[in-house]
């Protein structure tokens, strides 16, 4: 069986930029259960893994100039201990202490590339700069490293497993070091992000002596070269170099490598590691006779000393992910008590009782408490989800002040265990936690009563209604809109069409899409630069599927409160979608709607919105046709000023026109009315996506009320969004079996799990997309022991299903409706 590959959630990397890991994981798994059955002793005697190499593995944007001048900037901030042996420097192949500090000391110059950097700070000479540990001073890095290779250190076996990521940057042409092996513990992942092709040839132990003699480097590789196997390591390819290969690197032009390095000790190597750990601890200073009398007054033996550092050992490790440095956090934000954290989703904070101590460690670092019921009680109060300083002091029933709360939260945050959420996260992170509904953001900030006023106001969405400044958060609102413009790939085309010169624009998704991994550009920018000309207008449906925060924020902030004003959604959905430039009178003239129409303006400009009841528009103009004659009817309008952050209610049937004059961007929330044909259009579409299911549906006997009945169902389990999030945009790595039963399950109430028999099969509708059956009760048993939307243990639903459902069926399940983003996973 081969590991899965592990998904990279939308804003931390672009999971499209990293493919065909799959055959990474496969490799080194057979590779470990064919020696599975062998005593693991890489020295005396090792076990010979082939090399790997992956082409077009990942997009070199992937590591960027950004990344790397921010890790030299903190490298820079803690010298003194980089350059004691991690951080090296060559400069025509000699080791340069002098450059180690001529490059740590020079700062980039305004605008400048990360080459251009490293290149004027070793005077434009021949240089390579190696950088070992670099997880320490990298938060991206080290999050990349173990989500990455978390399928390798399971493979591996974790106890005995360490990451450690290393750059090699430079135009040096042969490895400094000459040709040479690495220890026998230990394979190296490369992914080259070039530009220039770098070249690595291998020989094996025996072949190496025998060309070179007992000699364990060689310096002069040209000679050996042509009897070495060399590969071509290109921009974007990954490369496995096993253990027990001697090897040289070669690059004549500049290239940057990020090698990532997996370690799988002995038994005897880690119980080295734990006593070199244990040695250097604080009550192991001073003179023998020191440490002894405290050992003696403690009581402690030396097996129990052992134990315990064997422990540590294993605690410390799992809390930092199997990284072999901890990582250094540089920045300690204030803990204010409304401010929100949440444990850090990547690094499980682990804790350690031992005697009167609790020990909590964050990212290798660790906390010691003093060990009672109330410092255990505070530190099972700590959540999965969002949580603020308030809150725990409210679950703890004021039993711990406010301040010893925030001094804690406090050095959490600069260990690493709890981290802050940031203003564009905070109400997704919000809406996850249990009991935490009232609390209020500005982060996307609506009136609470907006609701409320509007059905008052346009009587029951029968007129016209103008609400202003009733979004204070819509520059939130629109930067996230503007982010989700950088989302856009080939496979994952966004639903858009633009108009220039008063014509549609046929390219604009090609274009859109070409300009999404541009960094850099502003919205307007963008989307001059996609319609190529300064007047545009650009529209784009299905906000919700490209961004899940955004979706689940406007679900718990807009769609709730209206629906409970309307005493119910609307049974064919709804969409949120945009319109945004500078584009004078709406394109395609004054005209009318099927559907009922909010739309919100973000700004920054204002616009001007024209509206014609339609009674009166077919007085003025004899029918309902649209027309582009505005001047003739702009005198007959009821006319709005929109400034951002007003709201404009469009109902169903009247004739309007937008003038935009400036750049802004609207968004808007269509309300679908009952339309059963339309209905059973889509439900075809959904359950019958291809000939052969079509053909199979057309021989179902299926009324048209109930293909609209399906339909409804799979809508309302995505809220009552009509467009499925793109999956990508979903958060975390679905565990495994075994961590599953570790986990509690529950799904978000307003997107529920349904299920119904179609055809002589069954049928569960997740987030607008379809998981299909064989009749069966597993289906419905889910729906309904999820419905209500509490936390239900995986093992006890398991337990529920025994003798009835096969184990690995329910997990298999749970797993496809996670990746589908229809149920919420979190360790107990």
């Amino acid at each position: 069986m081969g590991m899965p590959q592990i998904p990279i959630e939308r804003g931390f990397f672009d999971p499209d930029s990293i493919k065909n890991l799959a055959r990474l994981y496969e490799h080194v798994s057979a590779h470990e259960r064919a020696v599975a059955e062998y005593e693991y002793d890489p020295v005396k005697s090792p076990r010979l893994m082939e090399p790997l190499l992956l082409k077009r593995s990942f997009e070199p944007k992937l590591f960027d100039d950004h990344l790397f001048l921010k890790l030299f900037e903190c490298i820079s901030a803690d010298a003194e201990r980089a350059i004691s042996g991690l951080f090296r420097v060559y400069i025509d192949g000699m080791l340069s202490p002098q450059y180690e500090n001529e490059v740590l000391s020079t700062k980039p110059l305004p605008g400048e590339g990360f080459e251009a950097y490293v290149s004027r700070a070793t005077g434009g000479r021949k240089f390579g700069i190696v950088v070992n540990g670099v997880e320490q001073w990298s938060d991206t890095l080290a999050r990349l490293a173990a989500r990455l290779f978390a399928p390798i250190v399971e493979a591996q076996g974790a106890a005995r497993s360490t990451i450690e990521v290393t750059l090699f940057i430079g135009n040096y042409g042969y490895t400094p070091f000459g040709i040479h092996i690495d220890d026998p513990y230990t394979s190296v992942v490369h992914f080259h992000a070039g530009p220039t092709t770098k070249e690595m040839t291998l020989f094996g132990i025996k072949e190496f002596h025998l060309l070179n003699g007992v000699t364990k480097n060689c310096f002069q590789p040209q000679k050996l070269i042509p009897h070495g196997r060399t590969f071509a390591i290109e921009s974007g390819d990954v490369f496995l170099l096993p253990p027990h290969c001697y090897h040289i690197g070669s690059t004549e032009g500049f290239s940057i490598g990020v090698a990532f390095a997996l370690s799988k000790y002995s038994g005897a190597t880690m119980t080295k590691q734990i006593l070199q750990r244990a040695v250097g601890e604080k009550h192991m200073t001073g003179s023998l006779d020191d440490v002894i009398g405290r050992a003696q007054a403690d009581g402690v033996s030396l097996s129990d000393w052992l134990r315990r550092m064997g422990n540590e050992y294993v605690v410390q490790a799992r809390s930092r992910r199997n990284l072999r440095y901890s990582f250094l956090c540089s920045t300690e934000p204030e803990a204010t008590p409304w401010q929100l954290w949440e444990r850090d989703p990547d690094f499980p904070l682990s804790q350690l009782e031992e005697g009167d101590d609790l020990l909590l460690f964050a990212r290798g670092n660790r906390v010691r408490l003093a060990r009672n019921e109330l410092t255990l009680r505070l530190v099972a109060a700590l959540p999965y989800t969002a949580f603020s300083i308030e809150q725990l002091y409210s679950a703890l029933h004021g039993d711990v002040s406010r301040d010893a709360l925030s001094t804690l939260v406090h050095q959490l945050v600069r260990v690493g265990g709890v981290r802050r959420i940031t203003a564009a996260e905070e109400d997704c992170q919000l809406l996850h936690a249990p009991h935490c509904h009232s609390l209020v953001s500005n982060s996307m900030d609506i009136d609470p009563s907006w609701a409320r006023r509007l059905v008052v106001m346009s009587e029951q969405l029968s007129v016209c209604a103008h609400l202003p400044g009733v979004m204070p958060g819509y520059d939130q609102v629109r930067e996230i809109i503007a982010e989700m413009f950088t989302r856009f790939t080939p496979q994952e085309l966004p639903r858009s069409r633009a108009w220039v010169d008063g014509g549609q624009l046929y390219t604009i998704t090609d274009a859109l899409v070409e300009l999404a991994d541009k960094p850099g550009l502003t919205l307007a920018q963008r989307l001059a630069k996609a319609c190529r000309s300064l007047h545009y207008c650009v529209t784009v449906n299905g906000l919700s599927a490209w961004h899940e925060p955004f979706a689940q924020h406007m679900q718990i902030r807009m769609l709730d409160p209206l629906f409970a004003e309307l005493n119910g959604a609307p049974a064919c959905g709804t969409d949120f979608y945009t319109f945004i430039g500078n584009y004078g009178y709406t394109p395609f003239g004054v005209h009318d709607d099927t559907d009922q129409s909010l739309l919100w303006h973000l700004g920054p400009a204002s616009k001007v919105a024209y509206i014609w009841p339609r009674a009166r528009y077919v007085e003025l103009t004899g029918g309902t046709l649209a027309t582009v004659d505005y001047e003739a009817l702009l005198p007959y309008a009821q006319r709005y000023e929109l400034r951002p952050g007003d709201l404009l209610f469009i109902p169903m049937g009247d004739f309007h026109v937008l003038e935009t004059r400036k750049f802004s961007c609207t968004m808007g929330l269509t309300l679908f009315p009952e339309d059963v044909r339309l209905e059973c259009a889509e439900a075809l579409r959904l359950l019958a996506p291809d000939e052969r299911a079509l053909q199979a549906m057309a021989q179902a006997p299926v009324t048209l009320d109930q293909w609209a009945s399906l339909r409804r169902m799979a809508v309302q389990s995505n809220g009552y969004m009509i467009t499925p999030p793109q999956l990508d945009s979903m958060w975390g790595v679905v565990p495994d079996a075994a961590s599953l039963r570790r986990c509690t399950l529950r799904i978000r109430p307003s997107c529920p799990l349904r299920t119904a028999e179609v055809a002589g099969r069954q049928v569960l509708f997740v987030r607008g997309r379809v998981i299909w059956g064989r009749p069966n009760a597993l289906f419905g048993h889910l729906c309904e022991a999820l419905a209500s939307g509490e936390q239900i243990p995986f093992e006890v639903l398991e337990q529920q299903l025994s003798g009835t459902v096969q184990a690995e069926a329910v997990v298999d399940l749970v797993r496809k409706i996670a990746t589908l983003g229809g149920v919420l996973i979190e360790q107990h």
